[in-house]
C-alpha cells in the first residue's frame, strides 16, 4: 500500500527554506511509518498478529483478493 501526501501552498511560490523545511518534515514521515527491523508496509504493522481489521475499516472494506496481496 502506498502512502500519498499532499502539500499545498496557500500562497505564492515558496522560497528554499520553505521546501528545505518541508522536504525534512516529509523524510522524517517517510522514514518514521514502519519501525525499525519490520518490512511490513503500515498499517498492518501495529495491529497484533491475528487481529482482523476493525468492522467499517476502510482495510475490512476490501475485497479478499485485495486483502490476500497486502
Amino acid at each position: 500500500m502506498t502512502q500519498h501526501t499532499v502539500l499545498r501552498i496557500e500562497r505564492g511560490c515558496p522560497d528554499d527554506a520553505e521546501i528545505a523545511a518541508l522536504t525534512v518534515i516529509l523524510v522524517a514521515l517517510q522514514t518514521s511509518t514502519v519501525p525499525e527491523g519490520n518490512s511490513d508496509p503500515a498499517p498492518s504493522w501495529w495491529r497484533a498478529e491475528g487481529d482482523a481489521p476493525a468492522a467499517g475499516s476502510w482495510s475490512a472494506r476490501q475485497p479478499p483478493s485485495w486483502q490476500a496481496q497486502h
